[in-house]
């Protein structure tokens, strides 16, 4: 729950802090969400309470040193925010400090997370990431992109701001030397009295002229010297960091470390470390080496703890500990990118790619990542690493092992059983698959998509065959549309009930086509393209985004000025009038076009045939199956969504869990329809029994369409009753009056629409 709690002008949102297992025998539970963000490339390490916490810049993970488990901390889990940039630990007052780039501050301590949000809602000009934290006692010390922030950790509010400069240069680190605090920052090393005057005027702070002019990345103290690194932008291709040191009256060069790049200057338990990005060294106060890691593959942070061991916060390879070869995270995919999500059965998988704005490459070569059985995978996938912008995929509904995917540059890849077997492309499918013109070897895959045959149909960009099919047989044959020139660029394709296929023309409408199941026949072909005039598709613009059929067949499409919806595609190559409808809604006693002024980019509807709509910019909705009534809206600001850009969703119908693919990363939430049965099957109840304490939804499962589901106590008394979204019934543990239900058996009944068939049920519940 989240509180704001008032009278006071510091914004504080207190939530009790969950830490979710690695593996959860059922998934995530109903109305609940689950984070699917990666944790290999850590930024930041900081040792607690007989643990470490390791940060990347979208969550912080906890290892316990007592049992070894990893234990994570999520926006899901109560975290305010996403974009990590710094995280700071202080044991005088056992509290973790989490940073992000926008000057969000959360502290976790006692079991709760405090929201300071105070600067990160201040109109402040430039950078606002926070770069680290150090700790004085109860006061805690943010360098920022503008400044200093100092942090009072027993009243928890900000204290002051200290700007170094009129310009409010940015401080990198800042330390305590002798009486005064040295800020390191990308213009040199500036100096203030502790105890001046008024520190939040620049007048205040001294330029060090004895250093040379540059970036200061890091500053710490060691003995009794200050040490702080000079970092060279290495724009001759030689690594040229200097780390400086001073006495208290003269500075000079660490020569140890001279000409290297580093990270991070960290003194702890009497040892100097200097981390650099495949080595991280030790030295003694006699300026001795006393040990040195080589593993690390992209190391930003380490730090010794108490029991002398060495963690590595590395960027690769996880949170490493001493001379390990790899470190430790917990599962997640490789990366926040996603573009695609396909789902069969229950098997995810992603395809993390992308196009810019303007239809070329983003050069993401991230490979493919997959989750089945509760595990994300992508090691056995490294060898589509060389293949950029992977923006499609589609799981073989009836081959679960058999996956197709689209490059935007390198054509269609089909994996079985987790490895690439085969690259089409002009040579291999007799140029049917085409190069963009002047571009050889450079296919632009807009869509895949199988038809009921099992037939492969791929959209392709500035070609000539901008329609392709590959027949189980293994034949291709392209398709060329008179009217649509080498320019026409092409999206997703959707192949309906009726086996017509329509393909996205993202500023140019949709393309439907039916080949009159004559495939190698063009002379039955027909084809129609939608654009935003009545008769022609009566599209609200050409520029379209999505496409997604209901249950009732229809066709709904998600364009920059909202939702459209043909509710009778079978008509298009008739006389018929087939134009699609936008669906007009009431809000505040006014009628307006759904979602109107939202760019709708990604669609999928559930097993109740609700429709769940992702923006670009104000997060997804869940409408009702007419789409006239907003069952849910979340954003960042209600929901741990990380973002209010949903570029994908695909659900998982057998249990209703629904992914959003984000531009930040992967969340799901198990929703509260399934598909339905065709007739009642393994119907149960879960969780069952419902234990004493338990707050959460009780779903029924196995479920026919729209069943009439009855409960009753054992003496037959109706104490609630409900209808199937699909597969799937929801009750709440609570009687007609709101009552919760007292400890006892309680049946459930449940018919399908005509009463012709029925089942029972029963379910213990504990209070």
């Amino acid at each position: 729950m989240r509180k704001q709690c008032c009278n006071i002008s510091l914004c504080l949102l207190c939530v009790a802090l969950i830490y979710p297992g690695e593996v959860v025998a059922q998934g995530v539970a109903v109305g609940q969400w689950m984070d699917h963000l990666p944790y290999r490339n850590i930024i930041a390490v900081e040792e607690g309470n007989n643990g470490i916490y390791a940060a990347t810049t979208e969550a912080v993970f906890y290892l316990s040193k007592e049992d070894n488990s990893l234990n994570r901390l999520t926006k899901v889990s109560g975290l305010s925010d996403i974009g990590i940039s710094a995280i700071g630990y202080t044991a005088v007052d056992d509290a973790l400090i989490i940073a992000y780039s926008n000057s969000n501050i959360d502290i976790v301590q006692n079991t709760s997370i405090i929201n300071l949000s105070d600067i990160k809602r201040k109109s402040i000009l430039g950078d606002k990431s926070v770069n680290s934290i150090r700790f004085s006692g109860s006061i805690a010390y943010l360098s920022t992109g503008f400044g200093i922030v100092v942090l009072d950790m027993v009243k928890l509010e900000i204290k002051d701001t200290y700007f170094i400069t009129v310009a409010q240069d940015e401080v990198n680190e800042i330390a305590l030397f002798n009486d005064s605090i040295y800020a390191a920052s990308g213009n040199g090393v500036y100096r203030a009295a502790i105890n001046g005057q008024n520190l939040t005027d620049f007048n205040s702070w001294t330029l060090m002229s004895q250093l040379p002019p540059g970036n200061y990345n890091s500053i710490d103290v060691f003995g009794n010297r200050l040490f702080i690194n000079r970092a060279n932008d290495h724009s001759d291709g030689i690594d040229k960091d200097t780390i400086h040191v001073y006495n208290g009256s003269v500075w000079g060069y660490y020569f140890p470390t001279i000409l290297r790049t580093t990270k991070q200057i960290r003194s702890n338990y009497n040892v100097l470390m200097i981390t650099e990005p495949t080595d991280v060294s030790i030295y003694n106060n006699a300026d001795q080496l006393i040990a040195s890691y080589t593993n690390p593959n992209s190391a930003n942070q380490a730090l010794m703890d108490v029991d002398g061991s060495v963690w590595i916060a590395d960027g690769y390879a996880g949170l490493m500990q001493d001379n390990a070869s790899w470190g430790v995270y917990p599962n997640g995919p490789n990366g926040t990118q996603v573009f695609d999500i396909s789902i069969e059965g229950e098997d995810v998988w992603i395809a993390p790619g992308g196009k810019s704005g303007a239809w070329g490459n983003m050069f993401i070569a991230s490979g493919m990542y997959s989750y089945i059985d509760l595990h994300w995978n992508h090691a056995e996938y490294e060898e589509l690493n060389s293949i950029h912008d992977i923006v499609v995929v589609k799981v073989d509904p009836n081959n679960s092992n058999r996956v197709f995917a689209g490059s935007w540059g390198a054509g269609v890849l089909e994996l079985q059983n987790g490895k690439l077997v085969t690259v089409y492309n002009e040579a291999t499918t007799d140029s049917v698959l085409q190069a963009v013109k002047g571009e050889e070897g450079y296919l632009r895959i807009g869509g895949v998509e199988l038809d009921e045959a099992g037939n492969l149909w791929v959209s392709c960009t500035e070609v000539d065959n901008l329609l392709c099919v590959k027949l189980v047989g293994g034949s291709w044959f392209g398709f060329q549309f008179p009217g649509l020139g080498l320019n026409t660029k092409v999206g997703d394709i959707l192949i309906d009930q009726k086996d017509n296929k329509w393909i996205l023309l993202p500023g140019n409408g949709i393309l439907v086509f039916d080949d009159n199941g004559t495939i190698d026949n063009n002379n039955d072909d027909q084809f129609f393209r939608m654009i935003n005039t009545a008769g022609s598709g009566n599209l609200p613009t050409r520029e379209v985004n999505c496409i997604a059929e209901d249950l009732d067949g229809e066709i709904w499409v998600g364009t920059s000025e909202g939702i459209t919806v043909f509710y009778s595609p079978e008509s298009v190559f008739t006389n018929d009038d087939f134009d699609s409808q936008q669906i007009l809604v009431e809000q505040d006693g006014y009628f307006q076009y759904l979602l109107e002024a939202e760019a709708v980019i990604s669609i999928a509807i559930d097993g109740a045939n609700r429709k769940w709509l992702g923006t670009d910019g104000a997060g997804v909705f869940l409408m009702s199956e007419d789409g006239t009534e907003e069952l849910q809206h979340f954003t960042i600001d209600n929901s741990p969504l990380f973002s209010d850009r949903v570029t994908s969703i695909a659900i998982n119908q057998k249990n209703g869990e629904v992914f959003f693919g984000t531009d930040k990363g992967i969340i799901s939430y198990r929703g509260t329809a399934t598909a339905a049965e065709e007739v009642f099957t393994d119907v149960y109840a879960f969780p069952n029994p419902v234990r004493e304490g338990y707050n959460g939804v009780i779903a029924i499962r196995g479920l026919v369409a729209d069943a009439d589901v009855k409960i009753t106590d054992l003496t037959g008394n109706l104490i609630y009753q409900t209808t199937s979204l699909g597969g799937q019934a929801i009750w709440n543990g609570k009687n007609f009056n709101g009552n919760k239900a007292h400890t006892g058996v309680y049946l459930v009944f449940a018919t399908n629409e005509d009463g012709s068939t029925r089942m029972v049920t029963k379910i213990l519940f504990i209070n």
